[in-house]
């Protein structure tokens, strides 16, 4: 029994918390905007005294401009099993000149999954010479 608890003890100690962006609100239905509920998961994941990973389970999750502050307490799993997708009118993501952004993070392990930043209609508007946002760029 004493084993155990011993185990149980390291175990828990070694526990990342999870911060799914579903509970916060996200869908992963590729058409209601998920970017505040991601804010959200980032904000509480980033001020964990403790290991934290943002979860996005699969689904296709509509993000308009992310910024990820840090710097953050401790070290950050950002694990995508979805599909994160720029809205198809790049005109709406503003002229910030990026869709997605972390900012003064460091250790941070990004993987998993797909990020679409639907760049045809922003290179269609370029090779026109038109006039064109800076694009959907992500910038780690």
């Amino acid at each position: 029994i004493l084993l155990s608890v011993v185990i149980f003890l390291i175990n828990s100690s070694n526990a990342m918390l999870s911060f799914n962006v579903q509970r916060y609100g996200a869908r992963g239905d590729g058409k209601t905007d998920s970017t505040k509920p991601f804010s959200t998961a980032w904000s509480l994941a980033c001020g964990s005294e403790a290991q934290a990973m943002v979860y996005i389970p699969h689904g296709t999750y509509l993000v308009r401009n992310l910024v990820f502050w840090g710097p953050c307490k401790n070290i950050i799993t950002f694990k995508i099993d979805g599909k994160l997708v720029a809205p198809k009118n790049y005109w709406s993501i503003g002229h910030s000149g990026y869709w997605i952004l972390f900012a003064k993070v460091n250790r941070i392990l990004v993987y998993g999954g797909t990020i679409d930043a639907k760049g045809a209609g922003y290179w269609s508007c370029r090779k026109k010479g038109g006039q064109c946002p800076q694009g959907a760029r992500v910038c780690l």
